[in-house]
């Protein structure tokens, strides 16, 4: 224990940085499914929303320490407001190599991520530009109504949508 923070070795510490990560997403992250109207798509996507550079630049730190795909984005609202940051993970292969790291130490929002992980596993199964199967707009339909998202389009459009979506 010959360090500040109690922990004596390496493992330990990556283990209490995965434990610590898992229960920032699990407060204040979010695991969607995003459908894009215009080219009729659905698309996995995590994400991180904070206004801490000093919570922005730890989580970077345990990401960048294992490997983990992100998107960083700033934004100034504005005059006399801090900064809003974004971390993104976007797309199927991306969302995969996130959660099968994260995951395991998820516990309040798991179910979520458990669907994105079912519809990117799927999505990855396929070729690319398939159809979406009937459990894919499930899994979609479900997020949505788990997130008590108030959709632009009703779930009956979205499912047609997608269902006829890269035929």
């Amino acid at each position: 224990m010959g360090q500040r923070d109690g922990l004596g070795n390496q493992q330990e510490r990556a283990e209490a940085d995965l434990q610590w990560l898992g229960g920032v997403f699990d407060g204040e992250g979010s695991f969607s499914l995003v459908f894009n109207g215009r080219t009729e798509t659905a698309t996995a996507m995590v994400r991180f929303t904070n206004t801490s550079d000093v919570m922005i630049a730890e989580v970077l730190r345990i990401m960048d320490a294992h490997g983990l795909p992100r998107h960083v984005q700033q934004l100034n609202p504005t005059t006399g407001t801090k900064p809003i940051w974004h971390i993104s993970i976007n797309g199927a292969k991306r969302s995969r190599r996130f959660l099968e790291v994260v995951m395991p130490y998820l516990r309040a929002k798991r179910k979520e991520a458990a669907i994105v992980w079912d519809f990117v596993q799927s999505r990855l199964a396929r070729l690319p530009g398939a159809q979406y199967s009937a459990e894919e707009v499930n899994w979609f339909l479900e997020l949505r109504e788990l997130h008590g998202y108030r959709l632009q389009q009703s779930s009956e459009t979205i499912r047609l949508a997608l269902a006829k979506a890269r035929r």
